[in-house]
């Protein structure tokens, strides 16, 4: 094996090697991405449970509201 084809099997070996690297490195970040991924899912899923719950709790604050209305002209049209 003559210099040339050395020179020209390290320059391969060295790609390759560094090709490694970024391929782990890109595989970390990935892992790090569906980490977050999980997290914001979590609390996404979080957030439209207490959206559901207050939105069920407004419902009932305006039917109570309405109900009061009604009470109050009722109790109105008695005193007439």
């Amino acid at each position: 094996m003559d210099l040339g084809e050395k020179t020209f099997l390290k320059t391969v070996y060295d790609k390759l090697k560094s090709g490694v690297g970024k391929t782990e490195e890109l595989e970390n970040a990935i892992l790090v991405m569906n980490q977050e991924t999980s997290r914001l899912t979590v609390i996404a899923e979080y957030n439209k449970q207490l959206g559901d719950k207050l939105q069920t709790e407004i419902q009932d604050r305006d039917a109570v509201i309405s109900e009061l209305q009604q009470n109050l002209k009722k109790l109105s049209d008695m005193q007439k």
